[in-house]
């Protein structure tokens, strides 16, 4: 997973993709989301983690989120 913000100091992060889409993470997520009350069981977060690196072997340009402020700052996330 790459990071990217282009403005007055450019940051770039590289964060290794099995730090973030493990199946830990698939476990806790359920638990955290209950705080925003989204319920989704454990089983389907597992799921839609592999899902998720499969999508992201196929495809490992994709972007996620790309955003732009008003001040010319871009912020980009990829898989």
């Amino acid at each position: 997973m790459k990071i990217s913000v282009k403005g007055d100091p450019n940051i770039n992060l590289a964060i290794p993709s099995g730090l973030v889409l493990n199946s830990l993470t698939a476990s806790l997520l359920p638990i955290y989301l209950r705080k925003y009350d989204v319920h989704i069981p454990a089983a389907q977060a597992r799921k839609f983690v592999r899902a998720l690196n499969r999508y992201r072997k196929a495809h490992p340009e994709w972007v996620l989120v790309e955003v732009l402020s008003s001040q010319g700052e871009a912020i980009r996330i990829r898989l």
